[in-house]
């Protein structure tokens, strides 16, 4: 696959014509393209549980609709991919509450947890502007328009939807785009505390 980059330059050319949803649509483009080619390594591993002793293991094309009290667990969040599907279907309004464990490794820099990196400079060219390297995020359909940070802890309101919109959940480790096509987004193993796993509860 021909890797799809996205420059600041070019990011800030367009955002000085451009409304912002413009251009957030742009940058949606370019990454479900560079998505195409990152399927092997974004295979879901979730299992979905109904209730101590009825947990179920999600085949990949099964989607998960949950009813308050019901879970899905992540098995494991691979950093490569652009949006890392949860086989979750949102409902509109509902509220989920988000637990994550286990930590992920961004290039040189040792392991870090689901809260990311903290401090490190030039932010404000990730996915979710300027919050942390490497921090844990959800998304609402294959677009950054409906991002969200979840880290270690999060409840979230599910918001409403156009028609025909995409109502699946996906995660993603927030970093600059054009570093997804790099071989420095890396899964841990069990030895070392990893992989990064998330349960996904639906509250209401």
């Amino acid at each position: 696959m021909k890797p799809v980059f996205v420059s600041r330059r070019e990011l800030l050319s367009f955002s000085a014509g451009l409304t912002t949803s413009v251009c957030l649509s742009i940058l949606d483009h370019k990454l479900l393209r560079a998505a195409e080619g990152l399927s092997d390594s974004c295979i879901p591993s979730s299992v979905r549980s109904m209730g101590i002793g009825h947990e179920t293991e999600l085949q990949p094309n099964d989607d998960a609709f949950l009813k308050p009290g019901e879970m899905v667990v992540v098995q494991s969040v691979n950093p490569r991919c652009i949006y890392y599907p949860t086989q979750v279907v949102v409902e509109p309004g509902a509220v989920y509450e988000f637990d994550s464990v286990g930590f992920w490794k961004d290039g040189w820099l040792p392991k870090c947890g689901p809260e990311g990196w903290p401090g490190l400079i030039l932010q404000a060219n990730n996915r979710l502007p300027g919050r942390r390297f490497f921090l844990l995020c959800g998304t609402m359909g294959k677009t950054d328009r409906t991002s969200f940070a979840i880290g270690t802890h999060r409840q979230w309101t599910a918001p409403s939807m156009g028609i025909g919109e995409d109502n699946k959940l996906y995660l993603y480790a927030n970093d600059w785009p054009q570093k997804y096509f790099q071989s420095n987004n890396n899964e841990i193993d069990p030895a070392d505390g990893g992989p990064l796993r998330v349960s996904i509860l639906r509250v209401s």
